[in-house]
């Protein structure tokens, strides 16, 4: 899509989606900008769906676990959801809430700094459904135990989601900036989640991105102050 075909087509889409459009440079290169990623820590950090340190099903004495996304009961556009957490965590599994049997579970191998990022990659999970992550870790006496239930829902079937489905395709073909702009709308839109699978799943990061990622989790997972 040409650059003026894309603005009218942008254009026509804020005129009905309320989204704000900034200024494209041709020269600027696909990558978030400092407001953008600012703008995300304002979000995390504005009562946001509980991220950070902790856990709500271990125990004393259990290894550290921080939560990175999605956030407790948080709602989520996307069917094909990424989590992210840092601690020794061995087994996720997805469950449909309030059942205990597991839709989908994996084998979990932390990497670096105990770093565990995995992608669904099961049946589209079903909009307005209501689900949970349910991290393992092993205990201090080796038996396998829960380290954290993340409760989250899918964004019901509707116009809103049609919407944003068809903003988030004419984003992606932005000639410039899309990653920035696309993260600008997914905050407006409260999708916090759905805003930092994107980031983190940006295909060849600059150096620059890798290291604001890295700060973001090392904010997010920082324990609170006494």
């Amino acid at each position: 899509m040409n650059n003026v075909k894309w603005m009218l087509a942008m254009a026509a889409i804020a005129a009905t989606t309320g989204l704000t459009i900034a200024p494209v440079s041709l020269a600027q290169p696909s990558a978030p900008t400092a407001g953008a990623l600012q703008r995300i820590r304002g979000f995390l950090n504005g009562g946001s769906p509980k991220r950070g340190p902790g856990g709500n099903g271990g125990s004393r004495g259990d290894a550290p676990f921080c939560l990175v996304n999605p956030g407790q009961g948080e709602t989520l556009w996307t069917e094909q959801p990424l989590v992210m957490a840092q601690g020794r965590v061995v087994r996720l599994d997805l469950r449909l809430a309030d059942e205990p049997n597991a839709l989908w579970s994996t084998s979990v191998i932390p990497g670096d700094e105990n770093w565990v990022q995995v992608a669904y990659d099961g049946d589209p999970l079903v909009p307005g459904e209501q689900y949970e992550w349910v991290f393992y870790q092993w205990r201090r006496d080796r038996t396998l135990g829960i380290r954290q239930r993340v409760p989250f829902q899918v964004m019901a079937a509707g116009d809103e989601r049609d919407r944003i489905a068809a903003t988030i395709e004419y984003l992606q073909a932005a000639p410039d900036q899309s990653l920035r702009l696309q993260l600008d709308y997914l905050l407006g839109k409260q999708l916090a989640a759905d805003a930092l699978q994107l980031l983190f799943t940006a295909e060849e990061p600059s150096d620059t991105l890798l290291e604001d990622r890295q700060a973001l989790v090392a904010e997010i997972c920082a324990e609170p102050e006494p």
